[in-house]
Parts: C-alpha cells; structure tokens; sequence
C-alpha cells in the first residue's frame, strides 16, 4: 500500500483552518493528521517537529498582517499600522482573534518592529525622540494602543469602523503629545503612578 503523502501547502491549510477555528495554541501535529485522515507520519515527513510547522503558521499570518499594515491610509507611519490592525481584525476576525489572543502574539509585534522601525525613523514624529531605544519604546505604545482598539472593535456591537479610527486618532495623537512634552521637558516628572 503506498504512503499517504501531503505537500507542506496541504498542511499548512489544514493548520490555519485549526488556528482560525480553535485558536493557535491548540494546533498539534496529531490535530492537523486526524483532519486530513491521516497518522502523523506523513505530517512529520513535510514537518519534522511542531515548530517547523508553527513557523510557516506565523509566517501566513504575518504576511496578512503585513498587507494591512503597509498600506498608506494616512501618510502617517504609525496610524497607518494601527488602522492596518484595525482594518485586519475587521475583515479576519478569526485570525486576529485566534493569534492576538494566543501565547504567541508577541512574535507579530517583533515582526512589525523589524519591519518598520527603519520606515518609521523617517516620519516627523519620530523626530524628537531622542534614541532608538525610545522609538522602539514609542512604537511598543502605538502598538499595544491599536490592539486594545482592534481588540474593542471587533468586541463591540457597534461596527463603525470610522469612528473606531477616530480613537485610534485621538488616543495615538494624545500619546505623541504626552511624549513629545516629556521630551521636551525631562526635567518635568510625568510619571502618573504616584
């Protein structure tokens, strides 16, 4: 009887179909075998162990990710991520739901920094910040502030997105405000814990 055998594209469907339905934390070699009828030999003969395949899994979801948030809506870098995140948690709910809600959603935060710090070292923003430590700091920021909105959009039982870029507007410009003044005035403590 001859080997079943499945091309890594196969799996991989198989995979992102779990994770949108279940949730990445719950994709497993044996889940991906039993969806394709199969024993997990053949799995592991495209895939030699879980993280081969946990790689190709986020590099999917990082390219979605990716197509939403280089896209210019704005002209402003860091807008433009956050209503990328915005406009990506609308249109794949499950995805951003099932990864941004996993152990593992720090990875695509590494990626987005990697990919745009250069980009967003341009932006007049980006200006006054005075080293680079501070711009991955301010870039962190924007970040958790998108996805705490995406994370309210797409919880929320009103879906108008518009209004929804208009908070990531207001709270993303009140960030670079505070900053900029904390900049400009170091002397000045802005620490609001005491």
């Amino acid at each position: 009887m001859p080997k079943v055998k499945f091309t890594k594209e196969m799996i991989l469907s198989v995979s992102i179909d779990i994770v949108m339905n279940e949730g990445i934390d719950h994709l497993t070699i044996r889940k991906v075998a039993e969806k394709l009828g199969s024993s997990v030999v053949p799995i592991y003969t495209a895939y030699t162990n879980r993280e081969n395949l946990m790689k190709d899994v986020y590099d999917f979801i990082a390219v979605e990710i990716l197509s939403f948030t280089s896209t210019k809506y704005t002209g402003n870098y860091f807008l433009d991520i956050g209503i990328g995140v915005l406009r990506f948690a609308e249109s794949r709910t499950d995805l951003f739901k099932s990864y941004f809600l996993s152990s593992q959603s720090h990875e695509i935060y590494l990626l987005i920094e990697k990919n745009y710090l250069d980009s967003l070292k341009q932006d007049a923003y980006f200006q006054y910040l005075p080293t680079e430590e501070a711009a991955k700091d301010m870039l962190y920021k924007n970040w958790m502030i998108g996805l705490g909105i995406a994370m309210t959009f797409i919880n929320s039982t009103e879906k108008n997105l518009e209004q929804y870029i208009q908070y990531m507007r207001d709270i993303g410009g009140d960030l670079f405000i505070a900053s900029k003044h904390r900049q400009s005035n170091s002397s000045c403590n802005t620490d609001l814990s005491h």
